[in-house]
């Protein structure tokens, strides 16, 4: 793969969704890097903080994409997050997400952004919390999640980060608005 474009959250919103999983009483967070994308997962799970994809290609449009994004500027927006569900991934894996809505500003980001790249962005709005091939675990934890947490709530969208997936792992611009 080539690159992966992704929300980063404020301070306060990543704490909130650290705390989701933490809270759940597991002695190891669970990694949030899916199976099948050729990489080391512990080092990606290190590297990338929880996000919410917005677009990503593959390594032979790195070219285009890297120069039309040059002209791109942020503007912070919000996201809404309505729940938590779990689907079957690859590899024989389940991943457990966090459902996202758009909110303040998202829609105009998106716009902006698909305007500067010329191409849709994520249709699948989302932030990954765990990938396991253990259902149960993130069967428990989506439970435990869903008791514990009172949705929605807002998360707010401080920067995009552009990284380098997946050999290796490399954070390569943050766009924000300072």
């Amino acid at each position: 793969m080539g690159h992966t474009l992704v929300a980063l959250f404020d301070t306060e919103g990543e704490r909130k969704i650290s705390s989701l999983v933490e809270t759940v009483g597991q002695k190891q967070l669970p990694n949030k890097i899916p199976y099948g994308r050729d990489c080391d997962r512990e080092k990606a799970n290190e590297r990338l903080p929880y996000h919410m994809t917005v677009f990503h290609w593959g390594k032979a449009m790195d070219a285009v994409y890297l120069d039309r994004l040059q002209s791109f500027q942020f503007t912070p927006c919000s996201i809404k997050v309505t729940g938590v569900s779990c689907m079957y991934a690859e590899e024989g894996s389940m991943l457990l997400y966090l459902n996202v809505e758009p909110d303040q500003g998202y829609m105009r980001l998106k716009e902006e952004l698909e305007c500067v790249l010329q191409s849709y962005t994520s249709g699948f709005l989302h932030i990954t919390l765990a990938v396991s091939k253990e259902h149960d675990q993130i069967l428990e934890l989506k439970n435990s999640i869903e008791k514990q947490t009172g949705f929605p709530f807002i998360l707010n969208v401080s920067s995009l980060g552009l990284y380098h997936i997946w050999k290796p792992v490399e954070l390569v611009k943050v766009f924000n608005n300072i």
